[in-house]
């Protein structure tokens, strides 16, 4: 086991985190055998990468990792419903060049998106959604560093593009709230979200807005700096942030409305909302 960087620029595995929240769950609950399974993976895993890895979510994985991301996963009420299909061989190379080309895209023309995507995401675990309950991509505290993208929905680049900048930065802010809690109100409170049609949390409506004017940020850097470029990519970037202005502008609303929010809580969101009515 190695969890000791080399250098700055290598990365901390998800799956150590799913390790400890594993590992802390079956001692409460006194799982010998899981205690004994976890910490032989701890012992027989690397847990440094030199790069973001694209994996394939299957049992190819390692059936007893693959239970114990999907397991995590479905611990958040937002995913609950989700059911994990394996991609088949072409859809997870035409992903992997999708996700591959957006590094490049982003690297290129958003480069400050790029490095903290970079620093943050660890394993891109790629699924395909059945037709009963459909979401796009995820993430989850609990293997910070890991997110999932759905393989089947589109095949466009700025698909890839939001996926990647809405799953850091829920990374980002569960970092942010390790120290400061953002919002203060009840998880009984439930209202109108700007990325669901369910009611939401105000954390998660919190969370949604944050995220929408980081991608926002993110297609403003791509479109400002490949202003020549009349691509069907930049095209699509065009529709799809004038929708996600909207988005975000029904969220901040709500969070005007009914959010507490500590100090920082406030200064983030407001800087967000400036950011968006100003570009």
């Amino acid at each position: 086991m190695r969890t000791h960087p080399r250098n700055s620029d290598q990365k901390l595995s998800g799956y150590l985190h799913a390790i400890h929240t594993n590992m802390i769950l079956a001692i409460e609950i006194k799982d010998v055998n899981s205690v004994q399974f976890l910490v032989n993976e701890l012992l027989s895993n690397e847990f440094l990468y030199d790069k973001t890895l694209i994996i394939k979510l299957s049992d190819e994985i390692g059936e007893k990792k693959f239970e114990i991301y999907k397991s995590l996963f479905l611990k958040d009420d937002t995913f609950s419903d989700v059911t994990f299909l394996i991609p088949n061989a072409e859809e997870y190379n035409q992903a992997s060049r999708n996700i591959s080309d957006s590094f490049n895209i982003l690297n290129k023309y958003a480069n400050n998106s790029f490095k903290e995507i970079n620093k943050l995401i660890t394993e891109i675990f790629l699924f395909n959604n059945d037709k009963s309950y459909i979401i796009s991509s995820g993430t989850s505290l609990n293997n910070f560093g890991s997110i999932y993208i759905s393989s089947n929905l589109k095949k466009s680049i700025p698909f890839y593009l939001e996926a990647l900048v809405h799953e850091s930065s829920h990374l980002y802010l569960f970092g942010i709230a390790l120290n400061d809690s953002i919002v203060l109100n009840s998880d009984e409170e439930r209202y109108s979200a700007p990325l669901r049609n369910d009611k939401r949390t105000m954390t998660g409506i919190y969370h949604a807005a944050f995220v929408i004017s980081r991608i926002i940020y993110s297609f403003n850097n791509i479109l400002n700096n490949n202003i020549n470029d009349e691509s069907k990519t930049n095209n699509e970037i065009i529709i799809r942030k004038k929708e996600l202005i909207s988005r975000f502008r029904g969220g901040y609303q709500t969070i005007l409305k009914h959010g507490k929010l500590t100090n920082l809580g406030k200064e983030i969101i407001q800087y967000a909302n400036k950011y968006v009515e100003e570009n």
